[in-house]
């Protein structure tokens, strides 16, 4: 479950990655994208949250990335959400993102958009703990949420059914919009 908010705007994707992995990605094709890897390693370190951590920079056509990655975890963002190794080559704007998930595990990334010089970021922390499962109850009246596994049956439903389509349309539109 990935809980985001934004402009007081509440969101709860649900993901089961094992069923999504097991079903693929229904309704994409999959085709090859030649990306060019326009990452780089730097000599830079620093410790975030007693991680050891290097630096990757890396640009798009868009964007510039800054991103402190560490493999002290031997865990991968792929180990979380499998069917991101089925739909990597789908899009070529995911492909910087994705080629900074296979040097290591991301704590910090700044993204800064080239033409308006927005800056977002991003960071992670790691806690190790046991999980009481009632945090997995969402409060549907706090937050809008969003089921990906629902979401992948009703995206091969689509392919065939226009009233499917137009359902996973308007659900594309309530995601963007948060």
């Amino acid at each position: 479950i990935i809980l985001t908010e934004s402009e007081g705007k509440k969101i709860a994707v649900k993901l089961n990655p094992t069923a999504m992995q097991q079903g693929g990605m229904p309704g994409m094709q999959k085709q090859k994208v030649e990306k060019a890897d326009n990452t780089r390693l730097t000599n830079e370190r620093k410790k975030i949250n007693g991680y050891d951590c290097v630096k990757v920079v890396g640009e798009d056509e868009d964007s510039n990335y800054e991103a402190w990655i560490t493999n002290d975890l031997n865990f991968s963002i792929f180990d979380l959400f499998p069917m991101l190794k089925d739909t990597r080559d789908y899009s070529a704007e995911t492909d910087i993102v994705e080629a900074i998930f296979e040097k290591g595990f991301i704590l910090e990334m700044t993204e800064t958009k080239k033409k308006t010089d927005e800056v977002s970021k991003m960071t992670a922390t790691i806690n190790e703990q046991k999980v009481n499962a009632s945090l997995f109850n969402i409060s549907e009246e706090e937050y809008q949420v969003f089921d990906l596994t629902d979401m992948a049956k009703l995206m091969q439903e689509a392919s065939t059914d226009p009233e499917k389509m137009q359902q996973l349309q308007k659900i594309f539109e309530e995601m963007s919009n948060n």
